[in-house]
C-alpha cells in the first residue's frame, strides 16, 4: 500500500515538473522571440509566492547597447492609479468616504466646475469630464508643482464634457484629485500616506519619486520608436514626482509585490475588491469586453478566452508597463519595456500561454509596420492601393493608426509620405476632427499656413458638432498662433 503511495506520489511531482519545464520552454521561445523582433523589456510571472518565470530582452540603453536585466528600474507612469484607487477602497472599508458624495464635498476649496456635481466615482472611473493637468501647453513636467499651482492649472481649464457621468474619458486630473482626498483624510501629504497604506504592507521598499529630470544611467532609458528602425531617446515627459496619477520609479519585483499583496487580501476584504473590480456594480465584468473600474483596467474574454484578467498598464515619457492579474487561477504578470506602446499585447500573450493558448504572432505595433511599410515602398502604394497596402502591412486601419502614423513621418520629416497618410484619413474619415487637426499639425510643420488654417477651421467644426470642449480649445490655441504668423 505505502510502495503504491509513493509510487502515485513521485508519478505526480514528476508530471508538475514534466508540466513545468515544458511550460518554461515556451515562455523561453516566446521571450526569444521578442529579442529577435527588436523588443526591450522584462517579463515576470507569478502564483501567490512564487515566481514562475522570469526573463529580460533586448537593451536597456539603444546607444550604449546595454542589455536589459530584470532589476532594471522603470518609470511606472499609470500603473500608479492602481495603488491611489486601492487606498481611496480602503477608506470606503472604512467608512471615510462615500463614493456618491460629490469631488466639492471632500474638497469645497477646490472651484471646478461641475464640482458639487462630479462624484468619487466619477473621479474613478474616469467619467468626470475633467483633463490633465499636461493638457495644458504651459506644463512644464521637469517642474516640480505645489498643490495650488496644480490646483489653479485644473480649475482652469475647459472640461471634456460638461455632464458628468455622461462617458468615458481618461482624466489624470481625477486621479491627482482623489490624492489631494487622500491626503486630507489621512492627515500627511499623499506620498507619505500610500507608503503606509500600500508600500509598506507589501514590503516595496524600492519603490520612489525619480528626484531627478532624467532617469539614472544604470536605469532603463526611454524610447519612443517612429519606425522598426527610427527612434528618440524620450525624457521630454520624465520628472522628478510621482503623483496620485502615477510616475513613480521602481522594477518589476516590487509591482509584483503589489499584484500579490492586493490578491491575497491584505489590502482589501473580498466584497470590497468585488466593489472595485465592477465600479460598485455598475460594470458587468461577467460579459466580453474590456472595462474601466475603480483604478483597474478588466479585460473579459478578450486578452484570454474565457478568462477575465484584471490590472493596469502605464505607457509615456518613453515607457510601457503591465502589471495584470487573473484572479480564479491567481497568476499574475508584470511587463516592463522602455518601448512606448508596447504595452498589453506583450503580457496578453504570456498569458495566453499561461492557459494553454496560443499566442498571437509577435511584430511591430500596427503604426510601425504601416511607417515600415511606406519607407519601404513609397507613397504611391498606399495613396493608389490603400487596401492592398493595409492588407500587405497585416493593419486594420482605423484613423488612430493612420494619423499616428503620419505623426510619426511628420517627426522625421519625411512629409511626402506623411501627407500620404493624412489624404487617405480624409478620405475615408472625413467627420473625424482628429484627423483634420493632426493634418493641420503637419502643415505648420512646413510653415504651409494657409493649408493649415483650412485644417484647422474643419477640426474645430467637426470638434464642435461633437461636442469635444477639449480639442476645440486647442484648435483655437492653434488659430490663435497662426494669427500671430500671419500679423
Amino acid at each position: 500500500m505505502k510502495k503504491t503511495f509513493y509510487l502515485l506520489f513521485f508519478l505526480c511531482a514528476f508530471s508538475q515538473l514534466f508540466a513545468q519545464d515544458a511550460l518554461t520552454k515556451r515562455f523561453d521561445s516566446l521571450t526569444k522571440e521578442y529579442q529577435d523582433h527588436y523588443f526591450n523589456g522584462v517579463i515576470l510571472i507569478g502564483k501567490g509566492n512564487s515566481i514562475i518565470y522570469k526573463n529580460a530582452f533586448g537593451f536597456a540603453n539603444q546607444e550604449k547597447k546595454m542589455p536589459m536585466t530584470v532589476d532594471k528600474l522603470f518609470k511606472t507612469e499609470s500603473v500608479g492609479k492602481m495603488f491611489t484607487a486601492t487606498r481611496i477602497m480602503q477608506l470606503v472599508e472604512q467608512g471615510k468616504i462615500d463614493l456618491s458624495k460629490s469631488l466639492a464635498y471632500y474638497l469645497p476649496d477646490w472651484k471646478i466646475k461641475n464640482a458639487d456635481k462630479i462624484t468619487i466615482h466619477q473621479l474613478l472611473n474616469h467619467t468626470s469630464g475633467l483633463l490633465s493637468p499636461w493638457d495644458d501647453p504651459s506644463y512644464d513636467f521637469k517642474k516640480v508643482y505645489s498643490t495650488e499651482e496644480l490646483k489653479s492649472l485644473i480649475e482652469n481649464q475647459p472640461l471634456a464634457f460638461d455632464q458628468p457621468g455622461l462617458r468615458f474619458s481618461y482624466s489624470n486630473s481625477g486621479y491627482i484629485i482623489l490624492g489631494e482626498i487622500i491626503a486630507k483624510l489621512d492627515h500627511q501629504p499623499f506620498d507619505q500616506a500610500i507608503r503606509k497604506s500600500i508600500f509598506t504592507v507589501a514590503g516595496m521598499k524600492q519603490i520612489d519619486h525619480l528626484k531627478d529630470t532624467v532617469m539614472p544611467q544604470t536605469a532603463a532609458q526611454p524610447y519612443f520608436f517612429y519606425s522598426s528602425k527610427d527612434y528618440v531617446q524620450s525624457n521630454q515627459g520624465v520628472g522628478p514626482r510621482a503623483s496620485a496619477a502615477g510616475g513613480w520609479i521602481t522594477n518589476a519585483s516590487q509591482l509584483m509585490a503589489f499584484a500579490k499583496t492586493y490578491l491575497s487580501g491584505a489590502y482589501l476584504k473580498p466584497q470590497t475588491r468585488k466593489l472595485q473590480y465592477t465600479a460598485n456594480g455598475t460594470a458587468d465584468i461577467s460579459k466580453q469586453g474590456r472595462y474601466y473600474t475603480f483604478g483597474f483596467e478588466v479585460s473579459t474574454d478578450n486578452m484570454v478566452a474565457g478568462k477575465t484578467i484584471i490590472g493596469h498598464n502605464g505607457g509615456g515619457a518613453g515607457f510601457s508597463v503591465d502589471v495584470y492579474f487573473e484572479p480564479e487561477s491567481g497568476y499574475m504578470v508584470v511587463m516592463c519595456s522602455n518601448m512606448y506602446g508596447t504595452g498589453r499585447s506583450i503580457t496578453e500573450n504570456y498569458f495566453k500561454l499561461l492557459f494553454n493558448q496560443a499566442p498571437k504572432k509577435v511584430q511591430q505595433s500596427s503604426v510601425i509596420r504601416s511607417v515600415d511599410l511606406i519607407q519601404l515602398k513609397g507613397s504611391n502604394y498606399l495613396t493608389t492601393q490603400p487596401y492592398e497596402f493595409f492588407k500587405e502591412a497585416g493593419v486594420t486601419p482605423s484613423p488612430q493608426i493612420v494619423i499616428n502614423a503620419a505623426e510619426n513621418l511628420a517627426e522625421l520629416k519625411d512629409f511626402t509620405n506623411a501627407e500620404a497618410f493624412l489624404t487617405i484619413a480624409q478620405q475615408q474619415y472625413p467627420t473625424a476632427p482628429q484627423v483634420w487637426y493632426i493634418s493641420g499639425n503637419v502643415a505648420m510643420q512646413q510653415k504651409k499656413f494657409d493649408v493649415a488654417k483650412t485644417s484647422y477651421q474643419t477640426a474645430k467644426a467637426k470638434a464642435e458638432e461633437n461636442k469635444d470642449g477639449f480639442l476645440t480649445e486647442l484648435i483655437n490655441q492653434k488659430l490663435e498662433e497662426l494669427n500671430k504668423v500671419n500679423q
